[in-house]
């Protein structure tokens, strides 16, 4: 840890100014944005490519919990109490969930845009929001590269899956689709719960991890929490089935009024539906609290693909809408 301990502390102190630039790029690979981009996308710009980023985004921040707990590695102000943490982060360093997913994500955009200056603006977000983990003193510099890696080769695989995959799914019944969305969230779900529990049988978390985390960002570490995987897993059932009930993605009208008010009610539904679910449903670490998340998650990625298309049509705001005069 002495080096890259030493490179973090000499990259925090930079200026202010910096630090909040910083902060905008770690805010680009948050869940609060992606959660405003790809609604936006998928309702009112281009249902093909919002749904295809949001599966690489999923299926890349499950692969991401799964190694965070299989590698079980400090972040920086677990470990220095010089480290001054720009947020409390709860999971396990390494590999980066933001430079990871910058990677896979914005590398996905760039493959669907065909286009040299895509893959250059790829490249630039992926390496400021990589660095600004380590500016804002949540992630070692090697938390980062390996992220950086992981991306790549998870979107070299997904963009050789891709085609075989979509060419399966519309040759399918819709219970059989249902019935694949479950399996790809399981996929996600299985292999963290049989990690985790594989590694808290085996390894005890240091109690200085702990103490210096608390002491430095105020929050208390869970890094073997099953919290981020039925995210993930819960999301990706509710966005598949979703698009199972549907026989044609959404397409997109052409006023941009129209565009507006679909993302505006449809974002409305999504706050009302997690907002209230997350007030109604147990919480906690016990077995009907995570079956809980699971499925308000599930119910989210539903309204995004299946609950907020049928209701921008019983309101007129679909596809039809657009060509009215």
């Amino acid at each position: 840890m002495a080096w890259p301990l030493t490179l973090t502390l000499w990259l925090q102190h930079t200026p202010a100014w910096w630090h909040g630039v910083m902060a905008f790029f770690s805010f680009l690979g948050t869940e609060d944005f992606y959660l405003l981009l790809l609604p936006l996308l998928y309702w009112s710009l281009d249902a093909g490519l919002g749904l295809r980023l949001a599966l690489m985004l999923m299926t890349s921040t499950g692969l991401n919990s799964i190694l965070k707990m299989a590698l079980h590695t400090p972040r920086p102000y677990w470990v220095s109490p010089d480290v001054r943490p720009a947020a409390a982060e709860t999971s396990f360093g390494m590999p980066s969930g933001h430079a990871q997913n910058a990677v896979a994500f914005w590398g996905e955009f760039a493959r669907w845009l065909g286009k040299p200056w895509g893959w250059a603006l790829a490249a630039g977000l992926a390496l400021l929001i990589g660095l600004s983990r380590v500016v804002l003193g949540v992630h070692f510099p090697q938390d980062v590269l390996v992220g950086w890696v992981v991306g790549l080769v998870w979107l070299v695989i997904f963009a050789r899956l891709e085609p075989a995959a979509v060419a399966w799914w519309q040759r399918q019944s819709l219970g059989r689709r249902i019935l694949a969305a479950w399996g790809v969230s399981m996929a996600v779900l299985l292999p963290a719960v049989v990690v985790g529990f594989m590694v808290a049988r085996s390894w005890a978390l240091p109690p200085s991890w702990e103490t210096l985390a608390l002491a430095s960002a105020g929050e208390p570490i869970a890094p073997l929490s099953l919290h981020t995987a039925l995210a993930v897993a819960g999301t990706l059932f509710g966005l598949l089935a979703g698009v199972a009930l549907w026989p044609t993605l959404p397409r997109s009208p052409r006023q941009p009024i129209i565009r507006l008010l679909r993302f505006v009610v449809g974002m409305v539904g999504l706050m009302v539906l997690f907002g209230g679910l997350k007030g109604l449903l147990p919480s906690g670490d016990h077995l009907l609290a995570e079956v809980a998340r699971y499925g308000r998650y599930a119910v989210v990625g539903a309204w995004i693909t299946a609950g907020a298309p049928w209701l921008f049509r019983l309101l007129r705001l679909d596809d039809r809408a657009s060509f009215q005069t």
